[in-house]
């Protein structure tokens, strides 16, 4: 665990210097007093040690803070373990820990399931951060979700957006999509997992629908960017 404080330790230091320093002083003088003055000489270099030595250690310690030292593997072991047993949490990568006087900052990357939902995976993170403060001398985190390990996975930066993608699609169909109430893509591994939620009277027509998935077969063998589509019959739902 972190230290309470910074500035009470050395304070703390500071007086028991004072008093191992006063006892050298007393034998170095008694020392003079009777006779034997290289004591006055012994008991001042004993000092200036004391002092260099305890200087040293609060002013490395001190340095530490201000270049970003991490908390020791102990601490970081504690922290990780309280991530990954955050509910919803699958994995954890690229965890950061640095020093801020007496407490912490912590950055982590956490990994979820990568269908849910954004808000889900926002209300993980909260959960996460709020857990790490909570249990550690931690002053804030940043918990930042994925949904695959992004130091394993394929980088996706080169695809398309969302309207792209969609025009992507229709060009390779060489027909307009039927008009969808929902789609949903995945960016993963490089590549994009769509699901397309159409209306339920779109399926009446079981040939229109066959000949929707085999264009969508034929179009998706070679695609630079879609790995499948999925097409989902859209229901009604009445909530209360």
């Amino acid at each position: 665990m972190l230290p309470a404080s910074k500035m009470l330790e050395a304070n703390a230091w500071h007086a028991r210097s004072d008093a191992a320093s006063s006892l050298v002083v007393v034998a170095g003088i008694g020392g003079n007093l009777a006779g034997v003055t290289a004591l006055d000489a012994v008991a001042a270099v004993l000092v200036s040690v004391m002092i260099m030595r305890m200087g040293w250690k609060q002013g490395a310690g001190a340095l530490a803070e201000l270049i970003d030292t991490s908390l020791d593997e102990e601490e970081v072991d504690a922290i990780r373990e309280t991530l990954l047993t955050t509910p919803g949490v699958l994995g954890l990568h690229e965890l950061r820990t640095r020093k801020m006087g007496d407490r912490a900052l912590v950055d982590a990357h956490v990994l979820v399931d990568p269908k849910i939902s954004v808000s889900e995976g926002h209300h993980i993170a909260e959960k996460a951060r709020g857990r790490l403060l909570k249990f550690h001398e931690v002053q804030d985190a940043m918990v930042h979700i994925d949904p695959e390990d992004d130091l394993a996975a394929k980088p996706g930066g080169h695809l398309p957006s969302r309207q792209q993608l969609l025009e992507h699609l229709a060009q390779r169909l060489n027909q307009p999509l039927p008009e969808p109430n929902r789609v949903v893509l995945h960016y993963l591994e490089g590549k994009v997992e769509a699901e397309i939620f159409l209306p339920e009277a779109f399926f009446a027509s079981r040939e229109e629908v066959a000949a929707l998935k085999t264009g969508l077969s034929h179009a998706l063998a070679d695609d630079p960017y879609f790995r499948s589509v999925h097409l989902h019959r859209n229901m009604h739902h009445y909530g209360a």
